[in-house]
């Protein structure tokens, strides 16, 4: 009996020891169940790298390893095997910012972050001016916004220098900061009409030239004159005006093309003309209003008015206007020829009118026109007890009497 104990004994430790020595060799067991594995990231130049080993034990070979990065445009999945030693992966990966990942190997998930900084600017740094024109000391301040980039794309926090070199010589500098992705500026307006160069730098990357155009600014001095204020009462005699020395409130000639408005004023009448400035002058030529009368005009333009300057329209004594009654039945005025002062027939068209008067009451106006340089005017019906006319053209007026009793 204390033989076969004794073998029962050894059998069972023999079995145990095989059985022992197959569990070591089960494919399970190659990870340490008590210890997770190591992993290390170190960003390089356009990549990042991942060290991953198992508490200073060798891997075992043939472990399946997936590593995702939690990125802007969702998962960048990455997926390869152990080679039995410290397991090394370089992942392309250049986003700037902090980045979670998650690291599975076999069973185990390892997860955590890392953090990629922007590198340098590159040229050309993308630059954005506006307005790219402004007037001289305007409110409006020319701003500079700047996206500043890195070779791969990210939107670098290096410091900025704008550089300004204004129209007289001046230089302007100063340092920004990128914040919320871009950097920006304000420059500050010149008193001075040209072109202002902007300059942007950071490091060695350097943005396109920029340019802004300073203008002179609004209206506010010029000198309007009468070079002939008196016209007779001929259609075709003109008034003459001249704007000069047209400048802003720093004695800079105003822009090409800026509007001025002329208004005038008079009895009965009242008119404007809008036109453009050419190197701060214009000239005006306003035909003759052929009724006689005293007028007065001044400028308007960008908030300044003008000083009123004066002018007259007056009947001209040298006008030679024929006038006579050519029958009594039918009743026919004849006018002409009308002679305006300079000895020619007026034009085509000049207006005449005829007022008819009983005593001193118009009672009726009628309107006509001078052809051929005369006018053949048959009376129509009007009130039998019509005294006598008012007759008035190219500024000559005369009362002619009615030859009889009008029946």
């Amino acid at each position: 009996m204390k033989i076969s104990f004794v073998m029962g004994v050894l059998l069972l430790s023999i079995a145990t020891l095989w059985w022992l020595k197959g569990v070591q060799e089960l494919p399970e067991s190659k990870l340490d169940i008590n210890v997770l594995p190591q992993v290390s990231v170190q960003p390089k130049e356009g990549s990042v790298q991942f060290l991953v080993s198992d508490s200073g034990k060798v891997l075992t070979k043939g472990l399946d390893v997936t590593i995702t990065l939690a990125t802007l445009a969702g998962p960048y999945v990455t997926s390869a095997q152990t080679t039995g030693e410290d397991f090394s992966l370089d992942i392309p990966y250049a986003r700037a910012g902090l980045t979670p990942f998650t690291v599975r190997i076999g069973k185990e998930v390892i997860e955590g972050d890392f953090l990629i900084n922007p590198g340098p600017p590159v040229t050309p740094l993308i630059l954005a001016i506006g307005p790219r024109t402004t007037r001289v000391r305007s409110h409006d301040w020319t701003s500079v916004v700047i996206h500043p980039l890195d070779k791969y794309k990210n939107v670098s926090d290096w410091p900025l220098e704008i550089h300004a070199t204004y129209p007289e010589g001046t230089q302007w500098s100063k340092q920004i900061e990128v914040s919320r992705l871009l950097a920006w500026g304000i420059i500050p307006a010149s008193n001075n009409v040209g072109s202002l160069e902007v300059v942007v730098q950071s490091g060695n990357a350097l943005a396109e030239k920029g340019e802004i155009d300073i203008l002179p600014g609004n209206l506010s001095k010029l000198d309007f004159i009468t070079l002939k204020d008196t016209t007779s009462g001929d259609v075709r005699d003109t008034w003459h005006f001249e704007v000069s020395d047209a400048v802003d409130a720093l004695g800079n000639r105003v822009g090409d093309g800026q509007s001025v408005v002329f208004m005038g004023r008079g009895k009965d009448v009242n008119f404007f003309a809008t036109r453009p400035l050419i190197q701060g002058r214009y000239q005006m030529v306003l035909p003759s209003y052929g009724k006689p009368g005293s007028y007065s005009m001044y400028l308007m333009g960008s908030g300044f008015r003008s000083d009123p300057v004066a002018f007259k329209t007056q009947s001209s004594p040298d006008t030679q206007v024929f006038v006579e009654w050519r029958s009594t039945d039918p009743l026919v005025l004849h006018l002409g020829p009308v002679i305006n002062p300079s000895g020619a027939m007026v034009d085509d068209g000049t207006l005449v009118r005829i007022d008819v008067f009983k005593g001193k009451q118009r009672v009726v106006t009628f309107f006509n026109t001078i052809q051929n340089g005369d006018l053949n005017w048959t009376v129509p019906s009007i009130p039998e007890d019509s005294t006598h006319l008012e007759i008035e053209v190219a500024g000559f007026r005369k009362l002619l009497a009615f030859p009889k009793r009008v029946p």
